[in-house]
């Protein structure tokens, strides 16, 4: 028997999934419009026509999309016909029911993402800066999206990520068959899957274990232990998560790529250059490239803390602004892995930075860092201490609700302004300076336990 529910593909094999048998079919009343002949006895008639409109609040039947690596269930009731779209996975021209107005939708793989929680903010950003006159919303459950409103046109975007590869949904319909459209694509987000490897891919010999959180892949040329950088690792992940609280569950590793040089990560990764001590952290690949640590490094197991706090506040929060919380943060995690203590106690080769300290506003901060040639000696102690200040100083309650709100907006320039928003910048800084003066407790150098 024939099913009488048809999506049209030209161009294309997909697998139907049939939510009801035939009877429950008729018993729905969904019927096809008179379609062309099909070309071969028994193949499926090609649909010309939207369906029926829906009855309002009735769940459609739907059908599975299976192509290339993806799978995803759209309505049964949608006609698509494969469009060319050169820069998309996969694209279609769409009849949605009751519509005579043309629809598409594209699904495109992005690997400038950061994370896909914090793709609408970024998306809507430059919208607004390219369109400024066309509405933009950002919508977060139960998928993150955006919303540009064109008046006679609405582009739905929709993000997803699965190990680490970016995906887009990008649906273009009238604003009378948006409703309907963007329910249904909701839940054609939350069925998607991808048979995909982690991105980017791992190189080839590397030799790999999983340690938690963290998937070390050893170079071939690496015969030193790795057991002192794998322990540092857990600790600085132990200590970030009594401050900010587990990594979301299902997260894909962080990869920790080890060479026995800066050289070698770099023929990888040219920008392992511009790291310290042979560490650096990719965030936007979900990444840090290491060489092995010596027992008693403690400098270079400081530096290591500081990166691997970057890779796991994005992975907690979705993303890294603003820039000098995440910087601040880096340095936090790199004083307390020298010190085994948490603040306000402080290695005394960072409170010789207070000697040369001139406290910058924040403004004046973004300025330095947005810079032709920024002047990191400033900036870096400059956030230190501004986050400091607010894990452990006046404004610590705020920075906490501002923390919560990142973790579950992932705005993180949004969250800040609704909990600092009527804090003056200088206020900010007046408490920088009371906490440096009054509340650093100086700790000698030794080895922690």
């Amino acid at each position: 028997m024939i099913p009488r529910l048809c999506l049209l593909l030209l161009g294309a094999t997909f697998a139907f999934a049939q939510d009801k048998d035939e009877k429950e079919r008729d018993d729905e009343g969904i019927s096809i419009d008179e379609a062309p002949a099909p070309a071969e006895p028994g193949a499926e008639p090609v649909r010309t026509t939207a369906f029926p409109a829906r009855e309002p609040g009735k769940k459609p039947a739907t059908v599975e999309i299976r192509q290339k690596v993806y799978s995803f269930s759209l309505p049964a009731d949608w006609v698509l016909s494969e469009s060319k779209e050169p820069e998309a996975e996969l694209a279609w021209d769409i009849l949605l029911p009751g519509s005579t107005k043309r629809a598409s939708l594209a699904l495109l793989r992005n690997d400038n993402l950061v994370d896909a929680r914090s793709a609408p903010y970024r998306q809507a950003a430059w919208i607004r800066k390219d369109k400024p006159d066309e509405k933009t919303e950002v919508r977060l459950k139960p998928c993150p999206r955006v919303v540009h409103d064109r008046a006679t046109w609405i582009d739905l975007f929709l993000y997803r990520s699965v190990r680490n590869n970016h995906y887009v949904f990008r649906l273009g319909c009238s604003p009378d068959d948006f409703p309907q459209a963007e329910a249904d694509m909701l839940a054609a987000v939350q069925s998607f899957s991808a048979k995909v490897e982690i991105w980017p891919p791992l190189p080839k010999g590397y030799q790999v274990s999983q340690e938690g959180t963290w998937l070390i892949a050893r170079a071939p040329s690496v015969t030193a232990s790795l057991a002192p950088l794998v322990k540092a690792l857990k600790q600085t992940e132990k200590r970030f998560q009594k401050d900010h609280g587990p990594l979301p569950k299902g997260d894909p590793p962080i990869v920790v790529l080890v060479h026995g040089s800066q050289g070698d990560a770099s023929k990888i990764e040219p920008k392992v250059a511009d790291g310290v001590d042979g560490l650096y952290a990719a965030l936007e690949h979900r990444r840090l490239y290491a060489t092995p640590l010596d027992k008693d490094a403690l400098e270079r197991e400081g530096s290591l803390a500081g990166e691997a706090q970057m890779l796991l506040f994005c992975a907690r929060y979705g993303d890294t602004m603003p820039l000098w919380v995440t910087g601040g943060e880096r340095t936090v995690a790199r004083a307390e892995s020298i010190t085994g203590k948490p603040l306000p106690s402080l290695d005394e080769g960072f409170v010789a930075w207070v000697s040369n300290l001139r406290l910058h506003t924040l403004d004046e901060l973004e300025a330095i860092r947005a810079s032709k040639n920024p002047n990191w000696e400033t900036w870096n102690p400059e956030v230190f201490f501004y986050v400091a200040m607010l894990r452990a100083g006046k404004y610590r309650k705020q920075y906490r609700a501002f923390l919560d709100d990142y973790a579950e907006t992932a705005d993180g320039l949004g969250a800040f302004e609704r909990h600092f928003g009527e804090i003056s910048q200088e206020q900010l800084r007046v408490a920088t300076n009371e906490f440096i003066s009054t509340k650093l407790q100086e700790v000698k150098r030794e080895r922690k336990k």
